[in-house]
C-alpha cells in the first residue's frame, strides 16, 4: 500500500533527505563513477574527432531519474528525462530534442518511458541500476541496438560495485542470458 502519510512515509522522507544531504556533501561515489564514465566516453569522442555520443541511461526508479537529472543539471550536462508520467506527445518532443540537439547528450529513462522506442541514433546504454529480469536488461540494450544503428559498435555500461547485491544480480543476469557460454 502506497500511502502519503504515516510512519512509512515519514521514514521514506527522512531517507530521501539523508540522501540529498549526502549528495550535497559530494560523497555519492556511484554518481562520481557515472560522471567519470560520461567524461571518458566524451573524451574518447574528442580524441577521435567525432561528435559526442548520445547516451541513454536507464533506472528503474523515478526518484533516481529525478536525482540524476538534478545532478546532471548542476554539472551542466544537457539531458532529457522520460518516464511513464510523461505524456506521449511530450515524450516524443523530448526524444526529438535528444536526437537532434547536439547539447542534449543524455536521455534518462525508466523502463516504462523507454518502452517501444527506437533510439538507434544513440550508441551507449548505461544501466544506473539493474533489473532483476534478464529480459528487461536485453530490452534496455535493444532500444539502441536496432536496424539503422548509426555506430559500428555500441557500448553497454553497468554501474555495479564488486561484492554488492547488484554484483550478484549482474552475474546471475549474465548467466541467465548465456553471456559466458
Amino acid at each position: 500500500e502506497d500511502r502519503e502519510d504515516g510512519p512509512a512515509a515519514s521514514e521514506t522522507r527522512g531517507l530521501e533527505e539523508a540522501v540529498d544531504r549526502i549528495a550535497v556533501l559530494g560523497v555519492d561515489s556511484k554518481f562520481r563513477a557515472f560522471e567519470r564514465v560520461l567524461q571518458t566516453i566524451w573524451e574518447a569522442d574528442q580524441s577521435a574527432r567525432r561528435a559526442d555520443r548520445k547516451i541513454v541511461v536507464f533506472s528503474f526508479f523515478k526518484r533516481t531519474l529525478k536525482y540524476l537529472s538534478r545532478r546532471l543539471g548542476q554539472a551542466g550536462v544537457g539531458h532529457r528525462v522520460i518516464d511513464g508520467d510523461v505524456p506521449i506527445p511530450e515524450r516524443e518532443a523530448r526524444i526529438e530534442d535528444f536526437s537532434t540537439e547536439p547539447g542534449i547528450k543524455v536521455l534518462l529513462s525508466s523502463e516504462v518511458g523507454g518502452e517501444g522506442l527506437d533510439l538507434q541514433f544513440a550508441s551507449v546504454v548505461i544501466n544506473y541500476d539493474l533489473p532483476w529480469n534478464p529480459m528487461v536488461l536485453e530490452q534496455r540494450i535493444g532500444r539502441i541496438d536496432r536496424i539503422g544503428q548509426k555506430s559500428p559498435t555500441i557500448a553497454i555500461v553497468n554501474l555495479v560495485y564488486r561484492g554488492t547485491v547488484e554484483d550478484r544480480i549482474l552475474n546471475r543476469l549474465y548467466a541467465r542470458i548465456g553471456l559466458f557460454e
